[in-house]
């Protein structure tokens, strides 16, 4: 639910703190940690493929849609899902918002975009328009520390600690003090992103048309 987060601290910054949210947050998996509730707002986190949600709903009531990275992790046939109900169903919205996180590197960037332009010629079907071209998003022309940005961004120390190092965190790691796959070094080391050049996003509005 860090999107939920996101926008209760973009509220907070905007000095609408009496604002209250309605969330929906669906995911395959039931994280152990999840963001607090606040009092007025109501939530509610869903377990599963939102694919299914996507197949099972009726309408459409929301004034914006998040793709906090998701985009990239949904095959051709759970987009095809979401598209067809996009095009199909009842949106009650006059005007909504859908908000995609892209990934950083080109390759993988481009087969992101292309599932942006998909959601857009669904969504135009069925009485909507956007302005957004589907291959535009922002960025920030720096490589400056997120902190510098929003200096409420404090990753916690003991937690970088843990994530670059997360390797030797495995037991057959304190036991033998190896490794048991050769890439673990690889891909367990990682740093999280804590600068604003990695950042790739786009914030699309679509309107009924008249």
């Amino acid at each position: 639910m860090i999107d939920y987060w996101s926008l209760v601290h973009a509220l907070e910054m905007k000095h609408k703190i009496d604002c209250s949210i309605r969330y929906v947050g669906i995911d395959k998996i039931d994280w152990n940690y999840k963001i607090r509730q606040r009092q007025n707002d109501e939530l509610r986190y869903l377990i599963g493929n939102a694919a299914d949600f996507f197949t099972n709903n009726s309408r459409f009531i929301s004034d914006v849609y998040f793709f906090p990275k998701s985009i990239s992790e949904f095959s051709d046939s759970e987009l095809n899902v979401m598209v067809n109900s996009f095009s199909s169903k009842k949106i009650q919205k006059d005007r909504f918002f859908v908000c995609i996180s892209l990934r950083e590197d080109q390759g993988s960037m481009d087969r992101d975009i292309q599932k942006t332009k998909c959601l857009i010629e669904a969504i135009g079907k069925n009485g909507f328009k956007t302005k957004w071209p589907y291959n535009q998003y922002k960025y920030f022309d720096c490589d400056n520390g997120i902190v510098t940005l929003d200096n409420e961004f404090q990753y916690p120390p003991d937690a970088l600690e843990f994530v670059k190092n997360l390797n030797i965190e495995c037991t057959n790691y304190k036991i033998q003090k190896m490794n048991c796959q050769s890439d673990c070094q690889k891909y367990l080391r990682r740093w999280p992103i804590l600068k604003v050049g990695h950042i790739r996003y786009q914030v699309i509005m679509f309107e009924r048309v008249d």
